[in-house]
């Protein structure tokens, strides 16, 4: 076993006595003149040791563990990290640490102009300056003496970190751009812990970055975090400059911090944005407006006993005519309200995100905007009472999900309008998974939305006691060709996200109106399943669907009353869902309705075992719609069903 060892520590010795040091500099006075070429000939341990000067490259550093380092490395002397500068040139990621790398440190660099690398995964940009990827056990990541500005990426706009341990030390990163993580973004995963370290005595420094979730720091998967600085954006950072996605809700933020310095002040008072006016302006008064909206944002300070409000002027906001930052995202306790709808106009230049709130944000309303050339309106994950009024979306090429949340609660969305909707993949107009509380929709309505692959009006699901209340939903125009054995609940699907006996499900659907939708699947076009409690449909309208089997099933205990069902290109009118091996049945009472083909329109799904409970009051009677103009369904003069139930006006 001596002997063993007494091996290993002659290895260890050859292996670092032949560690190499390989010299960059621009003029020729070194063996090398890029430092990619340098990066390419070392190996591990070695040392590339770069001279002053500005380097414009985007360096890649895989499969071997190396220092990259300017003379500060061994001279101690700090200013080097002012005049040794890494220049992406906004074409990509400044410095790519990936792919089977075990311990590496970059030491002593400016690193600015980059603009992150595409992840294979889902193409967005991460890692402005520096990406930290797929590496080996133990991971092992260190920036030293680093200065870290004037990048951006989608994620990580200075440095974006994944499941590695990353120290940070004497690094200052500032004025770099996000959606997620302006300053740093560091992820580790829910299966293992890696650690984002600060070093006590040589302190970093993080301030006056930008993004909507996290403006200087985001977090994934993270229990705890020390935070060590000299200087921070705000004495006191909260969930909109530092933020955590948690392993589950009920996770406390992991934040702690130690902060000497702070460079910003909030303003505890209303403010003003118009597309006129100016950064430098106060914001304080319509006479003279900042220019940005996230500066009001960033300005403006969270106030739970008495919330501010930003007030937009009428106007057109876009990156391109006057310098708007993409996406917006407002603090806890404000609110960000447009002067009207219609003359409040931001056009997005088809940019990934438009408003997405941090983490935990609370108590905030966004009304009166009209949202053009977007990819996604509105995202929010974790957030707790956030009230959207008084939009209208348009011309959108959606990413995925125009509406979407994950784990919210108490969210209200009031008076949202869509035109011209579409996308190359799977599209949702509403994608909301409910942690708890209640999910109000009140007039909102989703009007031509088309895609290749599965699209669907709007999809709700709760993994706690919820309550969806919808009032006065219009889909109608829906386009689904995709066939796939998926591709159905095109209308609209609500239910529990799963089977779980410990909470309950609520569904009321009233005043509403469902109607021309066509989907290529023959199934279902709309699921409702509530869970422990019922789900309840009036005064809503069904027609002129096509392509499903039928446009409504309902699972669990439902009461339908007032309704039209009235689609004569489907089988059926209304199916009864029985899911054996859940053990699952279904009793639906109908009452008041008009279906077309009376009781003979219902399919059950479990006959024996579904219950219906139909009262001689329902009819099966011709609507006689007025079938045309803007409101085909709206039921004629001549209608049989005028003056016998309530209607949804169409």
């Amino acid at each position: 076993m001596e002997k063993a060892f007494i091996t290993l520590a002659l290895l260890l010795t050859l292996v670092f006595a032949s560690a190499a040091t390989l010299r960059v500099a621009l003029d020729g006075t070194q063996d090398y003149n890029r430092i990619q070429d340098a990066i390419n000939a070392a190996v591990n341990g070695d040392i590339v040791l770069v001279y002053p000067g500005t380097y414009y490259e985007n360096l890649v550093i895989t499969g071997k563990n190396i220092t990259l380092a300017s003379l500060e490395y061994d001279t101690g002397d700090v200013s080097y990290k002012y005049t040794t500068i890494i220049d992406g040139n906004h074409n990509g990621s400044v410095i790519k640490i990936v792919n089977g790398i075990s311990n590496a440190t970059v030491r002593g660099l400016s690193i600015i102009n980059g603009s992150g690398d595409a992840s294979p995964d889902n193409g967005i940009y991460v890692g402005g300056a520096i990406l930290v990827s797929n590496l080996s056990f133990p991971r092992n990541v260190s920036v030293i003496n680093c200065v870290i500005k004037n990048n951006y990426a989608d994620y990580g706009g200075g440095i974006w970190s994944g499941v590695s341990n990353l120290f940070l030390s004497g690094v200052s990163i500032f004025k770099n751009d996000a959606s997620f993580g302006g300053g740093l973004n560091h992820q580790t995963d829910v299966n293992h812990t890696y650690s984002l370290t600060f070093d006590p005595n040589n302190r970093c420094s993080i301030y006056s970055n930008r993004a909507a979730n996290g403006s200087d720091i985001m977090l994934s998967n993270h229990t705890s975090v020390h935070v060590v600085v000299d200087t921070f954006t705000v004495a006191n950072p909260w969930s909109f400059y530092a933020t955590n996605t948690p392993k589950s809700h009920g996770t406390p933020n992991p934040y702690t911090f130690d902060i000497l310095h702070t460079v910003h002040t909030e303003i505890n008072a209303d403010h003003y944005v118009a597309p006129w006016g100016d950064d430098d302006n106060d914001g304080l008064s319509p006479a003279s407006p900042l220019k940005t909206i996230f500066k009001a944002c960033y300005s403006i300070a969270s106030d739970p006993d008495n919330p501010k409000t930003i007030h937009l002027a009428n106007g057109y906001y876009s990156k391109t005519a006057n310098q708007q930052f993409f996406p917006v995202s407002t603090k806890s306790y404000s609110r960000l309200i447009g002067e009207s709808k219609e003359g409040v106009i931001w056009d997005l230049e088809n940019q990934p995100n438009t408003i997405c709130f941090s983490h935990f944000t609370e108590h905030v309303n966004i009304s009166n905007i009209s949202l053009r050339n977007i990819r996604r309106a509105v995202s929010f994950v974790k957030t707790c009472n956030i009230s959207i009024n008084d939009i209208i979306v348009e011309n959108g090429s959606i990413d995925k999900s125009m509406f979407y949340a994950v784990d919210p609660v108490n969210t209200s969305l009031t008076n949202i309008s869509t035109k011209n909707t579409r996308s190359s993949s799977n599209l949702n107009g509403i994608n909301i998974s409910q942690h708890r509380g209640y999910f109000n929709i009140s007039n909102v309505e989703l009007a031509g939305l088309t895609g290749s692959g599965s699209v669907r009006g709007f999809i709700g699901s709760t993994n706690g006691n919820s309550v969806f209340h919808i009032d006065g939903l219009k889909i109608h125009g829906l386009i689904c060709t995709n066939a796939d054995e998926y591709n159905y609940n095109t209308i609209m699907q609500i239910g529990p996200l799963y089977d779980n006996p410990a909470f309950h499900l609520r569904i009321e659907l009233k005043n509403s109106a469902f109607y021309d939708n066509y989907q290529a699947k023959w199934h279902h076009m709309a699921a409702l399943s509530a869970l422990n409690d019922s789900t309840f449909v009036s005064n809503c309208t069904f027609a002129g669907n096509s392509g499903g089997s039928h446009p409504l099933i309902l699972t669990g205990i439902a009461r339908l009353s007032n309704n039209i069902f009235w689609n004569p290109e489907l089988n059926h009118e209304v199916g009864l869902g029985y899911f054996p091996e859940a053990g699952i049945t279904s009793e639906v009472e109908f009452d008041n309705n008009c279906i077309r083909g009376g009781f003979s329109g219902i399919y059950n799904m479990g006959p024996g075992i579904n219950q219906i409970i139909w009262h001689d009051n329902n009819i099966n009677l011709d609507p006689l719609f007025e079938g045309e103009g803007s409101h085909p369904y709206r039921l004629s003069a001549f209608s049989p069903l005028i003056d016998i139930g309530a209607e949804y006006d169409l």
